[in-house]
């Protein structure tokens, strides 16, 4: 007999417990995707490969961030930069001729980013990651830098971000300047327009 009140009391602070969570905290349900929930200060999204003022490239292919990658996602393959190329391509003696990320084996530890000697390579505060096809989840050369194009100014996992300093200017709500250009990125926006 004791043994079943001593049950019921615990059942009943258990449910004490859920009740006044019920009635004391606030509601944290959004209306996503209408509402975008806020992202830390320092969240890790998909890849960017970044580029200088003047939309040279800044990735001079030493393939530091694919040594530094736990799950050897990254393949770079460098080339060196002939006069020609370095007008519009590089102001380096090198660049990344081949750049691919295999989002779908990343673990978006940040060490990529941490690693690279130039700060070409910064994460995007996108969070929208998944995709039906494994293939979709490639990201190469064009599509890092379409990234960037699309998230530029905004804060991404880079050097600059890193500072104390910046964390006044986030606002936790990331917004990106133009559409998305990966092929699944933009079917997956159509079919949210429907």
């Amino acid at each position: 007999m004791k043994e079943a009140i001593e049950q019921t009391l615990a059942i009943l602070r258990g449910m004490g417990v859920t009740l006044r969570h019920i009635v004391k905290e606030p509601r944290v349900t959004i209306q996503y995707p209408e509402e975008r929930p806020p992202q830390a200060f320092r969240y890790r999204g998909i890849h960017q490969l970044r580029l200088d003022e003047h939309g040279k490239e800044l990735c001079v292919g030493c393939n530091l961030c694919g040594l530094a990658c736990p799950a050897e996602c990254i393949y770079v393959e460098g080339a060196e930069c002939s006069p020609e190329e370095a007008e519009h391509v590089s102001h380096y003696e090198r660049y990344a001729r081949v750049y691919v990320i295999n989002a779908a084996r990343c673990l978006y530890c940040g060490y990529c980013v941490e690693a690279c000697p130039t700060d070409a390579l910064a994460m995007t505060p996108q969070f929208e990651l998944g995709e039906h096809q494994q293939e979709d989840c490639i990201y190469e050369k064009e599509d890092l830098i379409a990234n960037y194009r699309r998230w530029m100014d905004q804060a991404g996992y880079g050097i600059e971000w890193c500072h104390p300093e910046k964390r006044d200017e986030w606002t936790g709500h990331a917004k990106p300047l133009t559409p998305p250009s990966h092929p699944a990125a933009v079917v997956a926006e159509h079919r949210e327009k429907r």
